[in-house]
Parts: C-alpha cells; structure tokens; sequence
C-alpha cells in the first residue's frame, strides 16, 4: 500500500501537465489553420488598430497622398520649373534671346516681361529675356544695347529679337520660332501700329546669329532716337538676307499694343552738328566688333513669376567721331571740365617748376661750397711758389725732422745755432 500512493500522485501530476500541453498544441493549429484560411495579405489591420471612424480618415489621407505623388512626381516638378524659366528642352533644340534695349521705362517694363513670358511660352519657345538698361551719361543708343546684348546672350541662344520694350505682340500667330531662312520681321510695316513704310525693320525683328555676325550688328553711330533700323535695313541687304514678313493675319493695326507714353517720356528726337548727313549714310566702319561697353551689374529677377535678366549697362563713346553722343550742353560742360582740369594742371605744373629752380639754386650754391673747400684742401691751389720750390717743399712735408736736418746743406747748418735746434728737437732738456 505504501509502495503504490506515490506512483497515483506521479501518474495525477503527469495527467496535468499533459493537459496544458494539449491546450497549447491546440491553440498553436487553430492559429495555423486561422491563417491558412485567411491570409494576412488579406487582413484589414485598420480594423483592429484604429477602428472603423479612424480607420475611415487614414484611409482617404492615403488616397491624397498616392494621387499627389502620381499627379506631381519628379517629372511634373521639372515641367513646372522648365515653364518658370520658358526653357523646355522639349520645345526643339533653338533657344531665343529677346534683347530690350531700355532705359528709363519701368512702368513698361513691368508690363512687358509677363506678357512676352507667357507668349513664348503659349508658343512653346525656349527663350530668355535680356533687359539691356543704359545707365551712363550719355544720349540713348539702341543700336549700341542691341550689339551689347548679343555679345552676352550668343554663348545661351543662337537666335535674338529685337524687341521695343512698348510693343506687345496681341495675334498668337505672330511666330517667334527660329528664323531659319532669314530675317523676320514680325513688326511688319502693314501690322506695325505708327510706322508703315516699306523699308521699315523696327520694333520686332528675328535673326539668327550667324546673320547678325554677317551684317557686323549695327550702326554705333546713332546717338538719340531713330534711324538705326533703316540703316540696319541697307546692311542685311548688302549682306545678302533676305527678310520676311507675317502674312494672312486678319487683326491689321490691332495685332500689338503699343504701350509708349510720350508725355511722360519724351523721345530724343534732336540731331546736333553733323550727325543728321551722317545719319543718312551707311556706316562702313563701326558695329558689333566696335562696340565698346562696361557691365556695371547683372541681375536676374521675376516680375510676376516672369524671369528675367537685368544687365546694367556703360556705353562708350568717342567724343571726336561722334559728339553728338552728349547734348551740347553736356558738351559745354565737358569742355568746362577739361578747361578746368587744365588749368589746375598748369599750376602744378608752374608750381614744380618753382620747386625745380630753388633746387637748382640750392644745388649752384652747394657746389660753390664745395669748390671752395676743394681749394682750400688741395696743395695745387696754394699761394703760389717757384714749382721746384714747392715741390721740395710737398716732399719735405712728408719726412722726419730728423731726415730733413740731414739734408741740409753745409752752409745751412753753418747758419744755425744748435742750441736753438737741440731745444727743438728735445724741448724737455
């Protein structure tokens, strides 16, 4: 009986812990099974992390964020820098400088950098608008600006625009694609609202660079306003291009706005001493290669999200080839500037030549000076003796009292009292 209680109470406790590891394998199938049913792929955590209402909203915050990332991934983001900057390498391989020539014609400016921005673009041209702005004291030169712009803008695009600040093309199918078979000029006398001769090539003119170059630019002899373009005209067809025009368009005189006020900003229209026979000829001479300039500053903006490039510009002029460069009363000033410089020129002048002769006074008295310690010192302007005398006399000079008594004569030393040569000679005794 003793023997057999303990092996009841081990057969109980074996049965115990044969139930808890039934359980355990139990729940571990369930699960498999559970999962093999349904897969976790399947299984809508939301429910159980967050509940139905939160469930709901993290729901549709993915759905905006997944669109957002399909509608505006890194390509869209480029596609809206690339209109910011109306560069689109899509848009062909061409790119266009619009180079305006400009100064003092803010309120126009800000009018024409957005229109002519979202223009180029509605026309998908690659382009970069150039504001060439005149700040030196000299009359406006257009002709001058335009050379000057195409010198910084060639190395970006291989095409310009001429472009007047004032004037802003209405009619989208006024082209501004690369002109490959020549000049264009967009302003056509028949479209242009206040000139309308035939020769006329102002106000918006396309060229490639290669024309420009083989035209040489233009004209740098035109100070004030006017009459560059007409002589631009003779040198494209003395070049050899040929210009062409828009044609088909139905708006007539309605196809640009013209934005100059004249009351507010008067034009230059004033020709002074030759330059109204000059402006009558054609330059041989001077252009883009002559053109002369100083970049004061450079400066990229945006007006109204448009880009633009700001180059302050110093013109060069040469006031003999060309004076009408300044009014005459710019020049009279001048002249009084320089007159004046002069004069004070000339005083430093007379006043260092003053300087000059006190110096040489100074130095005459000087070397009168020295003269006539050099005589003083030198044996040769002595009192004047027998030569062979003062020779003997020179050589003496150098040798011992001793020696010279030796060499006297005997009838030198009978004329001589010896106490009076002993005390001489020892002066002590």
């Amino acid at each position: 009986m003793n023997g057999m209680a303990p092996q009841g109470r081990s057969l109980l406790h074996l049965g115990t812990q044969s139930r808890f590891l039934l359980i355990a394998i139990c729940i571990v199938f369930l699960i498999t099974f559970l999962l093999a049913v349904y897969p976790l792929s399947d299984c809508n955590c939301d429910d159980v992390l967050y509940g139905d209402k939160v469930k709901k909203l993290v729901g549709k915050v993915r759905e905006e964020i997944r669109d957002k990332y399909e509608r505006a991934g890194l390509a869209d983001l480029l596609e809206e820098d690339y209109l910011n900057r109306g560069d689109h390498p899509s848009w062909g391989p061409h790119k266009l400088c619009v180079l305006v020539p400009f100064r003092d014609r803010m309120e126009e400016m800000l009018e024409f950098v957005p229109h002519m921005h979202r223009f180029l673009n509605t026309q998908k041209i690659r382009h970069k608008i150039l504001i060439i702005n005149q700040v030196d004291v000299l009359r406006f030169n257009r002709a001058s600006l335009i050379n000057a712009g195409f010198k910084i803008g060639q190395a970006e695009c291989d095409y310009i625009a001429m472009h007047d600040v004032d004037l802003l093309p209405l009619n989208m199918a006024l082209n501004y694609s690369y002109p490959a078979n020549g000049p264009f000029h967009i302003a056509a006398p028949h479209l242009h609202p206040k000139y309308h001769y035939p020769t006329f090539v102002g106000g918006i003119l396309l060229l490639k660079n290669e024309h420009f170059i083989k035209a040489n630019g233009l004209s740098n002899r035109f100070w004030g306003w006017g009459r560059e373009d007409d002589e631009f005209y003779v040198r494209m067809r003395h070049a050899k291009l040929t210009i062409t025009r828009p044609g088909n368009l139905t708006t007539g005189l309605n196809t640009f706005k013209h934005v100059h006020d004249r009351k507010a900003r008067p034009r230059d229209f004033k020709k002074y001493g030759e330059q109204k026979q000059n402006a009558r000829t054609r330059d041989r001479i001077t252009g883009l290669d002559t053109v002369t300039f100083r970049i004061a500053s450079e400066n990229n903006i945006n007006i109204n999200k448009a880009p633009c490039t700001v180059v302050a510009l110093e013109l060069q002029c040469d006031i003999h080839d060309t004076p009408w460069c300044v009014t005459p009363e710019q020049l009279q000033s001048m002249i009084e500037d320089v007159q004046q410089d002069q004069k004070e020129a000339q005083n430093q002048i007379n006043n260092a030549a003053g300087r000059i002769v006190a110096a040489e006074g100074n130095v005459e008295a000087a070397q009168l000076r020295l003269s006539d310690a050099q005589k003083r010192l030198d044996p040769v302007h002595r009192p004047h003796k027998d030569p062979e005398q003062q020779a003997v006399d020179d050589r003496n000079a150098q040798k011992p009292a001793d020696y010279r008594l030796a060499q006297l004569s005997q009838n030198d030393m009978g004329n001589i009292d010896p106490n009076n040569v002993r005390a001489s000679r020892y002066p002590n005794r």
